[in-house]
């Protein structure tokens, strides 16, 4: 009766595992014979979750639609994915959410989750909460909230409570009902089954929660970042900045919002060091930077400049080697190893 349920997760996990990526859900309004019918749809309109799990502003968003058969089977070769694989057992399509930025490999972070799975009762069931990659839903007995393979809702849904006397003895509610998985939001109900009105539920549902082995991660072939949500240290035990480095560090980029010395005390914005400030410019064409330093009157960083000779120096190394010129053009000797 929920194969499909299983059938979808393998392989949803098989695609992960072989693009560093989910697919995007397909539209689960189309129906068969579109040329988008099982075809990922990125295009999705997003739901925000409210949640700020990468730390860098604005809330994650979440996809729902169904599963993308289509998109999913040519890449599987173990485990090929047909349409029929991927419908419950009332001939309705699995709803499938999957977290967006965990649809592209350049952006997906196994720690990065934005589902939130609850019980009947609003608590969470997985740790930490709202961290979920992916949920699947079968629409059970009513389809409440269900599509058909003809792109047609089921059944709204709105969750509407028979007017009468009311029963005796009163029934106590659950604060979710099965209506949770069909609301449009990133919240998922996983509960018991419940008939009692008002907290009824036979929906059956899966999520995937991945605990990285590692606080390193891919985020290109040949590229990894660091998936610590707290400071990152190299050459330091303690590290007291996001990065926090004791030494020195040669990259070919390095952004940051500023750059500081080790008690925090001066820090200077990117501009200052890549040369775009006024401040840090000569002001005349024949000049050269001999020195960066501290404005006397402003406080903040500006450039000293000196005028180059005019005529290049002659001199050699007496020992050793040249490793360079002095603003004042007078070489610079560094002696050989003893």
């Amino acid at each position: 009766m929920f194969a499909a349920l299983d059938n979808s997760r393998s392989a949803l996990v098989e695609f992960r595992n072989n693009n560093r990526r989910y697919p995007c859900p397909a539209d689960i309004t189309l129906t068969r014979g579109d040329p988008l019918y099982g075809q990922e749809d990125c295009t999705l309109t997003p739901t925000a979750t409210g949640r700020d799990t990468d730390g860098v502003g604005g809330p994650d968003n979440v996809l729902i639609g169904s599963v993308p058969f289509a998109t999913i089977s040519p890449d599987n070769f173990y485990n090929e994915l047909s349409e029929s694989l991927t419908i419950d057992g009332w001939g309705r399509k699995i709803t499938y959410a999957v977290t967006q930025r965990s649809t592209v490999a350049l952006t997906f972070n196994e720690s990065q989750g934005a589902i939130s799975i609850e019980d009947e009762n609003q608590r969470t069931v997985i740790d930490p909460p709202g961290s979920a990659h992916i949920a699947l839903v079968s629409h059970g007995d009513n389809g409440r909230g269900g599509f058909t393979t003809a792109g047609k809702l089921v059944e709204g849904c709105a969750l509407t409570i028979t007017p009468g006397p009311p029963p005796v003895p009163p029934p106590v509610l659950t604060a979710l009902s099965e209506t949770e998985n069909c609301d449009g939001d990133a919240t998922f109900f996983s509960g018991l089954r419940n008939t009692t009105e008002g907290s009824y539920n036979d929906d059956r549902i899966q999520f995937l929660v991945v605990t990285p082995p590692t606080i390193w991660s891919y985020s290109a072939v040949d590229q990894i970042f660091n998936t610590n949500p707290g400071n990152v240290g190299i050459g330091v035990e303690d590290p007291r900045e996001r990065l926090h480095i004791d030494g020195n560090l040669k990259a070919e980029t390095i952004r940051a919002i500023r750059f500081c010395n080790e008690d925090r005390g001066d820090c200077v914005p990117p501009s200052y060091i890549g040369g775009s400030e006024p401040a840090m410019k000569c002001p005349q064409p024949d000049q050269a930077i001999i020195a960066i330093g501290e404005d006397p009157v402003t406080l903040l960083p500006r450039v000293y400049c000196g005028t180059p000779l005019s005529t290049p120096n002659t001199g050699t190394c007496v020992r050793g080697y040249m490793t360079g010129l002095t603003s004042q053009g007078t070489i610079l000797c560094t002696p050989p190893a003893p």
